[in-house]
C-alpha cells in the first residue's frame, strides 16, 4: 500500500512540475484563438509574443505568432515562421507546405511563401516535396507550390526537375499547367525547347496531344522569356558585353545565379530615381519622354491619425528602433486597440516621415509625434517599405509632354513632390493622380545605345545598392515567330499578342507580314 501512495505522489510531482514548465503564455494564446470573444486574435497574438520572450526557442509559439499577426509585415511573419522551422526542422517544413500554403487567408499564404524562401537560401533543400505538392490533386497546392518553386534561389536545380516527364507531361493538365508557368516566371532559356514542346504536342501512342490551356500557358511563358526585367546588384552581377544595334550583347562573364544567358540582349537600364528637387523631378521627367510612350510614379503609403494622448495613438515607443539604413524608424509593438493599427500602421513598418518631416533618430520620432498629439493635430506617417508602394502609370500624349497636373516641392525639403493640381479628364487624372497626393521617386527607364552608356547606366544604378536591366532572348522571339507562323497552331494568335508586346524588331516585321496575309487578322498593340 505504501508503495503505491508513493508511486502516487510520485506521478502528482511530475505531472505538476510538468505543468510548472508549460508555457503559460502559449496556452493563453491558444485559448483566445478558440474564444467567441470581440479581439480575441489580437489578445492571442499579444500571449503569443509573450511565449516567444519566454521561450526563444518555443517553436509553436513562433509558428503561430507568424500565423495570426494580421498586423505585421508579411516579412516579419515569415521571420517568424522561419524560426519555427529552426527549432523543430521536421515538422514545420511539412506543416508550411502542407497547411499554411493552402491556407484560406492569402496573406498567411504569402507569409508562408516568403519563410519557404528564406529557407531555401538557408541551403535546406525543399525541391522534392514542394514538386510532390505540384503533382497533388488539390488546385490550390498546386498553385501555391509552383509560386514558391518560381522563386527558389536554385532556379536550375528547379527547372531539371520541372522539365522531367513525371511533371511537365504529368496526367493531369493542371499539374502541367502549373510546370509551364514556373519556367516562364523563372525567365530561364533552357526552359524554351521544353515550352515549344509542348506548345506542338500532337497526339501520338504516348501522348493524348497537349491541352489548349498549356499551350496558352506555354506560349506566355515563352513571351516572359523573351522580353524580361532582372534585378542584379554588385555582388551578383559582372557579364561582359559588345555592342549591337539594339542595346547590347552579352559576350561572357554570365554567373550560375542567374538567369542571364551568353548572347542575350540588354536593351534598357531601369532604375527608381528619388525626386530630391524640382530641377530633379524636370531632368527625369524630360529622359522619361524620350525614352517610353508614359511615366510610371512612384507613391508612397501614407497613414493620417489624429489622437488625443500617446495611449490612444497605441505604438509603444519603448519598442521603436532606428532601421538598419538610418533612413527610419521601424514600428515594433502597438496595443490592441491602438487607433495607429485600427487606421493602417502595421507592425515592421518603417516610418520615414512625420508630416513630411524626416525621421532617422527616435529622438526625431518622439519629438514630431507629441507635438502633433499635444496640439491635437493630425499626425501623417509616411512608410518606407518598399512594398508598401502605389506605383501608377501615366500614358505620355503624342501631342503634348503635358500630364495636366502642377507640383511643387515640399516644404519641409523632404524627398518628393506634392501635386497642388490635377485637371479634369488629363492624363494624369485618368491615370489616378490626384491633389495632394506625394510623389517620391520616377522610375527611369533608359535606352542603351553604346557599350559606353550602358557602362555609366549600370554604375550609376549599382550607386544607389540595386538596378534593373530589360533582356531580350532571340531564340525566344524566333520560337514565338515559328509558332506565329504555323498555321496548324490555334495559339499562333497568342503568339502573335506576344510578340506585340514583346516589340522587337524581328516581331514587329514578322506581325507586320502575317497581316498582309491574313483575309481576318487579329486586332494587336505593337
Amino acid at each position: 500500500m505504501r508503495k503505491l501512495a508513493f508511486a502516487c505522489l510520485v506521478v502528482t510531482l511530475v505531472v505538476t512540475i510538468g505543468c510548472g514548465n508549460q508555457n503559460e503564455y502559449l496556452s493563453k494564446g491558444k485559448e483566445w484563438v478558440k474564444s467567441d470573444k470581440r479581439g480575441r486574435i489580437a489578445r492571442a497574438v499579444a500571449q503569443f509574443e509573450l511565449a516567444v520572450q519566454k521561450e526563444p526557442d518555443n517553436a509553436e509559439a513562433h509558428y503561430l505568432l507568424g500565423y495570426y499577426d494580421e498586423n505585421a509585415t508579411i516579412d516579419k511573419r515569415a521571420e517568424q515562421m522561419v524560426l519555427a522551422y529552426k527549432h523543430d526542422k521536421r515538422k514545420y517544413l511539412d506543416v508550411l507546405i502542407e497547411e499554411a500554403l493552402r491556407d484560406r487567408d492569402e496573406n498567411v499564404r504569402k507569409s508562408a511563401a516568403k519563410a519557404l524562401q528564406d529557407i531555401h537560401k538557408q541551403m535546406d533543400s525543399m525541391i522534392k516535396p514542394l514538386v510532390k505538392t505540384l503533382k497533388s490533386k488539390d488546385s490550390r497546392d498546386r498553385e501555391d507550390a509552383a509560386l514558391v518553386l518560381s522563386k527558389l534561389h536554385n532556379h536550375r536545380v528547379v527547372i531539371d526537375r520541372v522539365t522531367e516527364k513525371d511533371v511537365i507531361k504529368h496526367d493531369r493538365m493542371e499539374t502541367r499547367f502549373n510546370a509551364v508557368r514556373i519556367l516562364g516566371n523563372i525567365g530561364d532559356s533552357r526552359a524554351i525547347d521544353h515550352l515549344m514542346e509542348r506548345i506542338t504536342a500532337l497526339k501520338t501512342e504516348d501522348e493524348e496531344g497537349e491541352e489548349q490551356e498549356v499551350r496558352r500557358a506555354a506560349v506566355v511563358s515563352l513571351r516572359k522569356i523573351a522580353k524580361r526585367n532582372i534585378d542584379i546588384n554588385g555582388d551578383s552581377f559582372g557579364v561582359q558585353v559588345e555592342p549591337v544595334s539594339e542595346g547590347v550583347r552579352i559576350s561572357s562573364g554570365v554567373t550560375e545565379n542567374t538567369t542571364l544567358q551568353k548572347d542575350e540582349i540588354i536593351t534598357h537600364v531601369i532604375d527608381n530615381k528619388y525626386i530630391t528637387s524640382l530641377d530633379v523631378y524636370r531632368y527625369l521627367y524630360s529622359d522619361a519622354l524620350q525614352n517610353s510612350e508614359e511615366i510610371t510614379f512612384g507613391l508612397p503609403k501614407i497613414v493620417s491619425v489624429t489622437v488625443d494622448s500617446l495611449e490612444e495613438l497605441g505604438i509603444k515607443e519603448e519598442e521603436l528602433k532606428v532601421s538598419n539604413d538610418g533612413k527610419g524608424i521601424v514600428i515594433g509593438k502597438m496595443t490592441v486597440d491602438s487607433r495607429a493599427r485600427k487606421r493602417g500602421i502595421e507592425k515592421g513598418e518603417t516610418v520615414s516621415h512625420i508630416n513630411n518631416h524626416p525621421v532617422s533618430s527616435l529622438e526625431e520620432y518622439k519629438r514630431l509625434v507629441r507635438e502633433k498629439v499635444s496640439q491635437a493635430q493630425e499626425i501623417r506617417f509616411r512608410i518606407a517599405n518598399d512594398d508598401k508602394y502605389r506605383l501608377i502609370s501615366v500614358s505620355i500624349p503624342e501631342d503634348s509632354d503635358d500630364l495636366g497636373m502642377r507640383i511643387k516641392e515640399l516644404d519641409t525639403g523632404a524627398v518628393g513632390i506634392v501635386v497642388t493640381e490635377v485637371e479634369p479628364r488629363s492624363p494624369a487624372v485618368e491615370a489616378g493622380i490626384r491633389k495632394g497626393q506625394i510623389i517620391t521617386y520616377i522610375i527611369n527607364r533608359r535606352k542603351i545605345n553604346s557599350v559606353e552608356e550602358y557602362n555609366q547606366f549600370i554604375k550609376e544604378g549599382l550607386a544607389d545598392g540595386e538596378t534593373t536591366i530589360s533582356v531580350t532572348n532571340k531564340e525566344a522571339v524566333n520560337k514565338l515567330i515559328d509558332v506565329l507562323r504555323n498555321k496548324g497552331l490555334l495559339v499562333r494568335f497568342d503568339a502573335a499578342q506576344a510578340l506585340g508586346e514583346i516589340k522587337d524588331k524581328a516581331a514587329v516585321d514578322s506581325l507586320i507580314e502575317m497581316l498582309e496575309e491574313e483575309a481576318n487578322p487579329i486586332e494587336i498593340k505593337i
